[in-house]
């Protein structure tokens, strides 16, 4: 929102061009695709770590997963995928939106950035959390994160129409949560 207001969108989509190349290209020269890249295991266990038994749980996993055709034919990947689906549309809705929804019910353009800030946050450091819950209690404990994102956002809409601005701060933080989850 900076950028727009000092330089034009245009100006500003070029910047954030550059920024986002001049992170990412390092990064690609670091990253892998799997454990087996950087010579482990599954959950980054070492051989030595898997031959006296660290690896059952994923070796465990592995013999009970199903094939890529085997998981089309069953309901429950479907559900999943739209689940997943819905939850991806409202972090595309809320990115592309939440701007234009601010400054409609008064708010300043910049107003509206720092409410995509404030869910960007929580939702990035809240991720350990969850996979946490997911791993340690159940993986069901997922939807969770789908609830929170969905409670969120009706308290986000109520909130800015009635210029609440505690309940649309909570509200994005909210969200970031449940962003987190998913």
């Amino acid at each position: 929102a900076l950028l727009v207001a000092d330089f034009g969108w245009r100006i500003a989509w070029r910047i954030l061009a550059v920024g986002g190349f001049a992170i990412i290209a390092p990064l690609t020269l670091v990253m892998r695709r799997a454990p087996e890249d950087h010579g482990l295991h599954p959950d980054g266990r070492s051989a030595r770590e898997v031959a006296a038994g660290a690896g059952r749980a994923a070796m465990a996993d592995f013999d009970t997963s199903l094939t890529r055709q085997q998981a089309v034919r069953t309901r429950a990947f479907y559900f999943i995928v739209f689940g997943f689906g819905l939850g991806a549309l409202s972090i595309g809705v809320m990115l592309l939106q939440t701007i234009p929804f601010m400054t409609d019910a008064g708010y300043s353009s910049k107003t509206g950035a720092l409410m995509i800030t404030l869910t960007s946050i929580p939702s990035l450091l809240s991720k350990p959390v969850w996979g946490w819950l997911v791993d340690r209690v159940d993986a069901k404990s997922a939807v969770l994160g789908f609830l929170l994102n969905a409670v969120s956002l009706v308290i986000i809409v109520f909130a800015v129409r009635s210029h609440t601005d505690w309940a649309v701060y909570t509200g994005f933080f909210m969200l970031g949560l449940g962003w987190g989850g998913l």
